[in-house]
């Protein structure tokens, strides 16, 4: 209960900063909300990603659904996947995913999305697409497409401008108009 007008906002951001409707970002919290917390993702960070990557997608629940798949394909699961990684700077010369810490913890998604943007900057479109499809599937790549395409501090600026939203604000202003 001491959480819940951190999380309201939290819902709110996505959908003023974001294509995404509320019925949009409830079907992408039961698309993708279980394994983003499995995963180690901040609710913080699942919004932001949400928000970053919704113009991709055709609602919340596709978002998430590739979200979901993406984060699974952090490791490598095919040794196609991993020599692709390797070669990217996305995984180190043993195969280790560069987007876990020493202790095997996820990465903040804005480091992710500074490592993805490093590993594509340069390649050709077609590169770009065959590589990010043989390490995350032609699903979770629109991911992966959305954060690198964001950056680092893409991704931090809109976390910021979302941290700047407040429920009971944007609800003092509506009861106002009402009135």
């Amino acid at each position: 209960a001491k959480d819940m007008q951190g999380a309201v906002s939290g819902m709110l951001s996505v959908t003023t900063n974001s294509k995404l409707t509320i019925g949009d970002y409830a079907q992408a919290l039961a698309n993708g909300g279980g394994a983003a917390v499995t995963a180690g993702v901040s609710f913080k960070d699942f919004n932001t990603t949400l928000a970053a990557t919704a113009p991709l997608f055709a609602g919340g629940g596709d978002a998430a659904t590739s979200l979901k798949t993406f984060l699974t394909r952090l490791q490598p699961t095919t040794a196609a996947a991993t020599e692709e990684m390797i070669k990217l700077g996305f995984a180190t010369k043993q195969g280790k995913s560069n987007f876990f810490d020493a202790k095997g913890e996820i990465k903040s998604m804005d480091e992710i999305s500074g490592i993805l943007a490093k590993g594509l900057s340069g390649l050709s479109d077609a590169q770009k697409s065959q590589a990010l499809s043989t390490i995350f599937g032609s699903d979770a790549m629109r991911t992966a497409v959305g954060l690198a395409t964001t950056g680092k501090k893409g991704f931090e600026a809109l976390q910021t401008q979302m941290g700047k939203t407040d429920a009971a604000d944007a609800a003092a202003v509506r009861m106002d108009n009402l009135a």
